[in-house]
């Protein structure tokens, strides 16, 4: 029998809206109980938050909260219903200059835990870094953000955040787990 709790967040001073989160098998499912673009929401505006203004005492801890956020995230996103194409018009974009902040920040709160190679799809190796990787993923979230913010239908939001989760950010995601997961797991051995 998967396990409810309900979730309640705030963002910016303001409450985003509630959520009911449904454990199941570990992934976060979100519920009927709440539209899933509210829900989503909040989880976007924490991953934001904490993008733009964590604090870390260590590296290591940087790295684990990353991990637990960035994969709720993740979870999220991957069961968001899909809706009707957006409209074209959308004139609002995420400020690029947060985004390069974030990243700098980062880089220089991770050190040379920053920098990492993976494969590509042809077994060569890619150089990245997460703070790239973080820059990228806040710039989509707060894209989806800013809809919402000005008042535009909730749909519009839902489809900018589940577009560029399949086709740009949860490949971002993707990285900064399989590179955290790495550093973890060395330093739990």
């Amino acid at each position: 029998m998967p396990e409810s709790a309900p979730l309640i967040v705030t963002h910016e001073g303001f409450t985003v809206g509630s959520a009911l989160l449904v454990f199941d098998q570990n992934l976060y499912a979100i519920t009927m109980s709440t539209p899933a673009a509210t829900a989503f929401a909040a989880l976007a505006g924490n991953a934001c938050t904490l993008f733009a203004e964590a604090e870390f005492d260590s590296r290591e801890a940087a790295l684990q909260e990353l991990v637990h956020n960035l994969s709720t995230l993740y979870a999220a996103a991957s069961v968001l219903p899909e809706v009707p194409t957006r409209s074209d018009d959308f004139p609002h974009r995420a400020d690029p200059v947060a985004a390069l902040a974030v990243a700098q920040r980062w880089q220089h709160q991770l050190g040379d835990l920053d920098l990492y190679e993976l494969p590509d799809e042809d077994g060569e190796t890619m150089p990245g870094r997460i703070s790239d990787d973080l820059g990228h993923i806040y710039s989509d979230l707060q894209e989806g953000l800013k809809v919402l913010e000005v008042g535009l239908p909730r749909r519009e939001a839902q489809w900018i955040w589940r577009y560029g989760f399949w086709h740009h950010w949860g490949y971002h995601i993707v990285d900064v787990l399989t590179v955290a997961h790495d550093v973890l797991a060395e330093d739990d051995s």
